[in-house]
């Protein structure tokens, strides 16, 4: 199988699939005008590999700093299909999501989108009073070490790491959202800033 290399755009995240080592990664923003021509390839390789790496340990790492709802549907589709790597684990027959799943993703998505938007009022902001945006940063953010648990061991083959920026709770909680509908605990990790 040949590895997956897209470079970001600025609709589009930057996509590293690398079949030999077993390691996948989608970091930046995804808003595709066509999400099923970008995502569908994606998800006929992630299939690909099922079928070749059963039970072997695989990492995917999430670094997203937005993304829109046909982005989730696709990112829960890949990642519950990759929870196949586990031999013995059987896909929900009708390969639909509850309500309730349904709900929580709906949720996750328009947190995302919300973001989105103040981070282009933020940076217009930026534009017009001339000042630094991360000025008025919050000292006391300690508080943010209670959510890490980057050490998790857990008996799946499947790695999920969730990558956020420091000061985006949202995104925090987005990734929630997203393990609680995969049913995998997710390692979360605060970074600086995502590219």
């Amino acid at each position: 199988m040949e590895d997956i290399i897209i470079e970001k755009t600025s609709k589009t995240p930057t996509v590293n699939f690398n079949f030999e080592e077993n390691y996948l990664e989608i970091s930046g923003v995804s808003i595709p005008e066509d999400a099923e021509s970008f995502y569908e390839p994606l998800m006929q390789w992630v299939m690909d590999y099922i079928e070749n790496k059963k039970g072997e340990k695989t990492k995917f790492i999430l670094r997203l700093i937005y993304f829109n709802t046909s982005t989730a549907d696709y990112l829960v589709n890949m990642l519950k299909s990759l929870k196949q790597l586990k031999d013995g684990y059987e896909e929900e027959e009708d390969n639909e999501l509850s309500q309730q799943a349904q709900d929580s993703l709906d949720k996750a998505a328009l947190a995302s989108e919300q973001h989105f938007l103040e981070l282009k009022k933020e940076e217009e902001d930026h534009h017009k009073n001339g000042q630094d945006k991360y000025k008025e940063e919050n000292e006391d953010e300690e508080d943010e070490d209670e959510f890490e648990n980057d050490e998790i061991e857990i008996d799946h083959p499947l790695q999920v790491e969730w990558h956020y920026e420091e000061e985006d709770e949202d995104m925090r909680e987005t990734g929630t959202h997203f393990e609680s509908i995969i049913d995998l605990p997710f390692s979360f990790k605060a970074v600086n800033e995502i590219e």
